[in-house]
This record gives C-alpha cells, sequence and structure tokens, in this order.
C-alpha cells in the first residue's frame, strides 16, 4: 500500500480533532503533535516532562547503519514518518544488502535536508558544517563499517 506525508497529515490532523499547531510554542506540523488537552508537539511534551528535546536519529535506518544524527523531537518525529515509507524492502533490508544500505543512506540524507529545509536558515546559522559533516560521516560508516555518530549542538528549545 502506497502511503504519502499527505495522508499521514490527513490522519493526524483527525485523530488530534482538526488541532493544528501546538498549544505552548505553536508548532505547525501535525506529524510531530501528540493527542491530550491541550495538543502540545513531542518537543514540548519532552521538555514538560524533563526530557530532552534532541533524539537520536538513525539516518539510513537501524538496519542500513550506524550513522546517527542528534536532531530536534519534532523534525525526529517528522523524519521517522518519512522513513515509514520508504520502500519495505529497504527499510527492513532483511539480508543486509549493500545495494539497500546505500540506497538507506541516500534516501536518509534526502530527507534529512528536504525535512530541515524550513529551519534550514536557523539550522546554518547554528551549526554551518553540518551538511559537511554528515557527509563525511557517511563516507566513514561505508569505509568503516563502525559506528559513526554526528552530534549536533541544537538548541534545547522547540523549533518555531
Amino acid at each position: 500500500m502506497i502511503r504519502s506525508l499527505a495522508i499521514r497529515r490527513a490522519e493526524r490532523r483527525a485523530m488530534l480533532g482538526g488541532a493544528r499547531r501546538c498549544a505552548c510554542c505553536w508548532f505547525e506540523d501535525v506529524l510531530a503533535l501528540e493527542a491530550g488537552s491541550p495538543v502540545l508537539c513531542a518537543a514540548c511534551n519532552a521538555i514538560i516532562a524533563g526530557r530532552s528535546s534532541i533524539e537520536r536519529h538513525h539516518v539510513a535506518g537501524r538496519r542500513n547503519g550506524s550513522v546517527t544524527i542528534d536532531i530536534g523531537t519534532n523534525p525526529h518525529r517528522i523524519l521517522s514518518e518519512r522513513q515509514r515509507l520508504w520502500p519495505k524492502e529497504t527499510l527492513e533490508n532483511r539480508f543486509g544488502s549493500t545495494q539497500l544500505r546505500i540506497a538507506g543512506h541516500l534516501r536518509g540524507f534526502a530527507d534529512v535536508l528536504v525535512t530541515m529545509i524550513p529551519e534550514l536558515p536557523t539550522w546554518l546559522h547554528l551549526h554551518a558544517q553540518c551538511g559537511t559533516e554528515l557527509l563525511v560521516a557517511v563516507a566513514e560508516a561505508f569505509e568503516s563499517e563502525s559506528k559513526v555518530t554526528l552530534v549536533s549542538d541544537f538548541p534545547q528549545e522547540p523549533f518555531q
């Protein structure tokens, strides 16, 4: 069954009773909103619960490599939804195919760029080398087969 982010967003809006933004920070992508009264985004809920609003994202999916980036909770929710739309064979990579690993890294890198474009000016200002570091991390992961982690110093408050 082929799905899309538009369908997922429509499903989330229906589940949230039509809520369109976080009651606290006004974050507007329903993929990161969580049901409750009031409706809050994942980042605000994390902060209220005393958790970090930064999470580790496996760029290529857990089965395709160990390259991770630390990213805000809300963009992480969106990136995870994008991964769920990948072909099942790529996401699961049951037999450890090199071609599927490469496909996962390419899809993941593209997803990070597409997801972060609305936040790109802020993101580039805060972490000007992130794109280069991510490319280097992907290359090193393929060369060394070891765990490569890109750590970003995003602010602890939710994106607005």
